[in-house]
């Protein structure tokens, strides 16, 4: 059974990932280091709240390796995407694909159910 997570994007990784996902509109890529439960084909809701998008998104692929580490700065992907790694800790990261990407609302009020949640989801229908 799939697991389904809500990861919210704090407010100092908030330019970072939306020059990701400007780089392309159909996958996303981030740190391995928040999705250790996670395996492929799970489903990721990602809040950027700051930057107003969210996106719904399936796990396609993990354990991407780092292709390059220079200037505190780890690279991966075949867009040689980059992510500020000043502790030199970002050595895999993690494909999403974006199934939908919608626009926050200026009024929207997100708060946390609980901390680094996983739970399993309903069975689809047949």
């Amino acid at each position: 059974m799939d697991n389904v997570k809500i990861y919210e994007l704090k407010l100092q990784v908030a330019d970072v990932a939306d020059d990701i996902l400007k780089k392309d509109d159909k996958y996303f890529y981030w740190s391995n280091n928040k999705f250790t439960k996670n395996k492929f084909n799970d489903l990721v809701f990602i809040l950027n709240p700051e930057k107003k998008w969210a996106l719904y998104t399936r796990i396609i692929d993990i354990n991407i390796p780092r292709t390059n580490y220079i200037d505190d700065h780890s690279y991966f992907g075949i867009l040689d995407y980059s992510m500020g790694d000043s502790d030199n800790t970002y050595l895999t990261f993690i494909k999403f694909e974006i199934l939908q990407k919608n626009v926050i609302p200026k009024d929207w009020r997100f708060s946390v159910i609980s901390a680094h949640s996983s739970t399993p989801s309903p069975p689809l229908p047949k």
